[in-house]
């Protein structure tokens, strides 16, 4: 019995930390957003919307490649290897975590690329 209650105890904290990182986070964009408005400056320009907007679609194509090769090797695994199929969270966690590297390393390449098409 102390046991489960020190488990809920535990995920009681985890889960207010989280959503007190979650608040936190929220309330520092609001806060830069409004300071760059009453900067003056506008918030993104021509080219920025281009490199996102490159760097998005690939990072896109790369995801979906991932998701496929990780589709595949989930397949192979359970049908030939004989292997048990990984949790979700791990598929889940790893897609984020290449969506997430992915987007961020193709923003930073087109941002130092330049100009050129």
């Amino acid at each position: 019995m102390e046991e489960a209650d020190t488990d809920s105890s535990q995920w009681l904290i985890i889960s207010i930390s989280i959503q007190a990182l979650i608040v936190i986070l929220g309330v520092l964009f609001l806060w830069r957003r409004s300071r760059e408005l009453k900067s003056g400056f506008p918030l993104k320009d021509e080219r920025t919307e281009r490199i996102q907007g490159r760097a998005a679609l690939r990072a896109y194509y790369v995801t979906v490649f991932f998701l496929v090769a990780e589709t595949l090797w989930i397949i192979v695994g359970n049908e030939f290897l004989q292997m048990p199929p990984p949790e979700a969270y791990y598929i889940i966690f790893a897609t984020m975590l290449v969506l997430g590297l992915t987007f961020g390393f193709f923003n930073w390449y087109y941002g130092k690329q330049g100009d050129s098409p």
